[in-house]
């Protein structure tokens, strides 16, 4: 896995399109349905354009008040990257690619690297622009089926993050067989875990504690509260991809003493959806420097059912 930040000597103004030359606006979000958003307060993206057949480009506005991901020490939380991500894939299914809004999306598998000393935007919330590119489209009947995206975020012209991921497109009925495999059942409950102190994992707020206290081995589990206002901004079958990155990010700076808190770099693969209703153990491997990424893996009944890799580096403001 390939966990390296651009060096400061690189160029960070890559990019073959001039984003100036497609002026995007920030006045408005996006329609929520096309980002599968129910609040419009948790949609990122503002604007799009078109650019080419498989090439676009979107507008991005990070609020500093944000409840999971603002900031109070003028720097915003790297995991914006990731989201923002996520969100701009799912427009560009449906806006370039004709996907309905009724499809059902899968990410199996999605990474980013990004600067975090570049997220600080002391003055109000941080816009950015993000070039989509697409490729390995899979059609349809009438539609895509999925595709490999490339993500470039730039920030005033110059590079802010990137990341790449896949995603499938399923209409609802092949969704439905995909996930319960013709068996459908009933969900329950998640099971009742207890947060780890907020510090030890890098929160302030016990509510966005997604890890339990380690035990003896050092391994947790996985915290699932389905009421959390963004995790869960719509109801789900499965834990979101958003909250395995977040638990990643909680496991690797508990892993430090809380020494390192600031995402460099994550990559997650998901092979398997994770469930609501069990049991899910969260083991987190350093590879030796705390500077090293840290390897993640979440094991549900018997298997791994998503892992990963997290880098961390010192928050900008050197707390």
């Amino acid at each position: 896995m390939d966990l390296t930040t651009p060096s400061a000597d690189e160029d960070k103004t890559r990019g073959s399109i001039h984003f100036q030359e497609h002026r995007l606006s920030n006045r408005v979000t996006v329609d929520r349905n096309l980002v599968h958003r129910a609040a419009t307060s948790e949609v990122l993206l503002t604007d799009w354009r078109q650019i080419d057949e498989h090439t676009f480009l979107s507008a991005a506005q990070w609020p500093r008040g944000h409840s999971l991901y603002g900031t109070t020490d003028e720097h915003l939380d790297p995991l914006f990257v990731g989201e923002t991500i996520r969100q701009a894939g799912i427009l560009i299914t449906h806006v370039g690619y004709g996907v309905p809004r009724g499809h059902k999306m899968i990410m199996k598998n999605l990474k980013w690297t990004c600067e975090p000393a570049n997220l600080r935007s002391p003055e109000g919330p941080l816009q950015c622009e993000v070039m989509i590119r697409a490729s390995k489209v899979l059609q349809g009947r009438g539609t895509a089926n999925g595709m490999t995206l490339d993500f470039l975020l730039k920030r005033k012209g110059q590079w802010l993050a990137e990341g790449t991921g896949m995603v499938r497109c399923l209409v609802p009925k092949v969704y439905e067989r995909v996930r319960w495999h013709g068996e459908p059942r009933v969900i329950g409950p998640a099971p009742v875990v207890p947060p780890a102190a907020p510090g030890e994992v890098g929160r302030l707020l016990h509510r966005d504690v997604v890890l339990g206290p380690a035990d003896e081995s050092g391994g947790r589990d996985l915290r699932v509260v389905t009421k959390h206002p963004v995790f869960f901004d719509h109801r789900l079958d499965h834990v979101p991809g958003m909250l395995l990155f977040e638990a990643m990010r909680q496991a690797a700076v508990a892993t430090t003493g809380g020494r390192l808190s600031s995402v460099v770099a994550a990559e997650g693969d998901f092979p398997h959806f994770v469930e609501l209703d069990r049991t899910c153990r969260v083991v987190a491997e350093p590879l030796g420097r705390e500077s090293d990424p840290v390897l993640v893996r979440f094991v549900q009944d018997g298997r791994v059912v998503a892992h990963g890799s997290i880098m961390l580096c010192a928050s900008p403001t050197g707390e």
